[in-house]
């Protein structure tokens, strides 16, 4: 049970609203999905983006999750288009 929430870290870089973020297995890197269609890999406890690129979706990104056992190389995104992307590193 939570007794407490604080604000650990404030991770600024998405254009409106953030609606999705997600821990990779190792729980070093946080992938964030937002209304401005953008996908960021932070190195959230430095605050740091890592990596930033739009998702391909026409509209807000709903959720983002890293696929297992895919060494974080695999994200799949779905969105408010109706649609739901898989996006791989070099390749699939």
């Amino acid at each position: 049970m939570v007794l407490r929430l604080e604000v650990y870290r404030k991770l600024a870089k998405h254009k409106g609203c953030v609606n999705t973020v997600s821990f990779n297995a190792q729980g070093d890197i946080l992938v964030s999905g937002a209304d401005d269609r953008r996908v960021l890999l932070w190195d959230w406890e430095l605050g740091n983006v890592k990596l930033s690129f739009h998702s391909g979706h026409s509209n807000n990104v709903f959720q983002a999750k890293f696929m297992p056992f895919s060494d974080d190389r695999t994200i799949v995104t779905c969105a408010a288009d109706g649609m739901v992307k898989l996006l791989c590193k070099n390749s699939c």
